[in-house]
């Protein structure tokens, strides 16, 4: 494997972990919820980081 490939790889696997890692306060919080309700909060989650991402595509 390439040395472009292994950073590429390197830099989305400290992406992926600095998302787990700011979400997981969020899931301590609502581990507990009933299954509907914490499927809400990750679709509203998902829905915002949807909006933000096509924002900073659009400020590119």
């Amino acid at each position: 494997m390439g040395d472009h490939m292994l950073k590429a790889m390197s830099i989305a696997d400290r992406v992926v972990s600095l998302a787990e890692d700011s979400l997981s306060g969020l899931d301590r919080v609502i581990g507990a919820w009933p299954a509907e309700f914490r499927a809400i909060v990750w679709d509203a989650v998902a829905d915002i980081a949807t909006r933000r991402a096509a924002a900073a595509r659009d400020r590119s």
